[in-house]
């Protein structure tokens, strides 16, 4: 499955990190949407909650849930990470406390 996060100079995804998430995860989600914009020239937005509509890149374990209800990091160590689609979205999170950075 091809998932399209920018074309043009536009983006065409969300990060979503959530409010309650934590220090590294809010800073994970800074810097994934600085680099994508060095990238691709587009500006990403980093949001509480996404709108719903487009591609999600889902930052932490809590964001990942708004994809997966079921959505865990139980059994990763400090430096365990996950990459998992689902749907359009993309959930990236880790263990605490730098797993996710």
């Amino acid at each position: 499955m091809t998932v399209t996060i920018a074309e043009n100079g536009v983006a065409k995804a969300e990060v979503v990190v959530a409010g309650e998430a934590s220090a590294s995860e809010q800073h994970a989600a800074r810097e994934l949407a600085y680099f994508l914009e060095q990238i691709t020239g587009a500006w990403f937005a980093i949001v509480p909650r996404s709108a719903g509509g487009g591609c999600r890149l889902l930052v932490g374990e809590q964001a990942g849930r708004a994809a997966d209800p079921d959505f865990s990091i139980e059994g990763l160590g400090a430096e365990g990470i996950i990459m998992r689609t689902a749907g359009d979205d993309l959930i990236l999170a880790g263990g605490h406390p730098r797993g996710t950075l």
